[in-house]
């Protein structure tokens, strides 16, 4: 498929899905569990990590004019330097990043030698990719300005704070809510604890305080 074709589709999907949240059924759901309109696109879409920068951004460009919400652009870590990937969607108009999305991946049958997955490969989450996360939540927070949301194998509080000492707004905690359905409660607790017991005013002040520090490195 080709380029052009695969900014087609994005930008077909993106726009059937806000049509949907600015249906009256949404609203009235909404103001029922008095929470926020949010677009999430998860499937049917573009590898957005065989995108060089400049192609990125010509993607921001067509969808970025199709909804007046707040846009969250979710990086991948499968590509050589996430930074250009970043900027291009912080210029393009995303009013905060989130990183990181899986890694790729695969697994073998111990009994056949196989892909054990059927399509081959997959994405890797959870506490194994944290590291790889931090990195690249540090190398995008020291290069741009927009919020950024950290994620990647966060399992408790002294995982959030990392997120946040390496310039992340705030935290999402993802895999280990299977293991723990509590876990995003948990851990903000005890990031709230964190911070408390190492005397930050606040999750805030400790983000921007990390954001000045790696921008002067």
């Amino acid at each position: 498929m080709s380029f052009s074709r695969d900014i087609e589709r994005y930008a077909d999907l993106f726009a059937a899905r806000t049509k949907v949240m600015k249906s009256s059924a949404m609203r009235d759901l909404m103001a029922v569990t008095a929470r926020p309109e949010i677009i999430s696109l998860a499937g049917g879409l573009p590898d957005t990590s065989t995108f060089p920068a400049e192609d990125f951004a010509a993607l921001m460009a067509r969808v970025r004019p199709l909804s007046d919400k707040p846009l969250i652009v979710k990086l991948t870590p499968n590509v050589s330097d996430v930074v250009p990937v970043a900027l291009a969607a912080q210029d393009g108009g995303a009013d905060a990043l989130s990183l990181i999305n899986t890694l790729r991946a695969s697994a073998v049958d111990p009994r056949t030698g196989a892909p054990w997955l059927g399509a081959r490969q997959g994405g890797l989450s959870g506490p194994a990719v944290r590291p790889v996360a931090l990195a690249m939540t540090m190398q995008v927070a020291a290069r741009t300005h927009v919020p950024v949301v950290g994620m990647g194998g966060i399992q408790c509080g002294r995982d959030a704070l990392d997120f946040i000492d390496a310039g992340a707004a705030c935290v999402a905690v993802g895999t280990e809510s299977f293991r723990d359905p509590a876990a995003g409660t948990r851990v903000r607790e005890a990031l709230d604890r964190a911070l408390c017991a190492r005397g930050d005013g606040s999750a805030a002040a400790a983000t921007n305080a990390a954001r000045d520090r790696l921008r002067a490195a």
